[in-house]
């Protein structure tokens, strides 16, 4: 959430679009939450789909962890003390 509080800080929305976005989080979270909660209740766990889609799913979210961590290793700067971070970064990106 401090992120969030973080990045709406940054790009200055006037104050009727940030209630608006969060009075929409907070009205469709609770919604997404049951939804997934059913969900949970009537699948198979050890059914072919299911470990198929559990499978790319984190592949997915591996995908965009290791993306992330690139982004935020190449947008250091140049001469900070955090260089060869970008550097493992961009070589950690490339051998996956």
């Amino acid at each position: 959430m401090t992120m969030l509080r973080e990045l709406t800080g940054k790009a200055k929305f006037e104050l009727k679009k940030t209630l608006t976005m969060v009075i929409v989080f907070s009205l469709t979270a609770p919604v997404e939450i049951g939804i997934g909660i059913g969900i949970a209740e009537i699948y198979y766990k050890n059914g072919p789909t299911t470990l198929i889609l559990s499978g790319f799913l984190h592949a997915a979210a591996a995908g965009m962890l290791l993306f992330m961590a690139g982004v935020t290793g190449y947008n250091l700067k140049p001469h900070s003390t955090l260089h060869m971070l970008k550097a493992l970064g961009f070589v950690l990106i490339v051998l996956t």
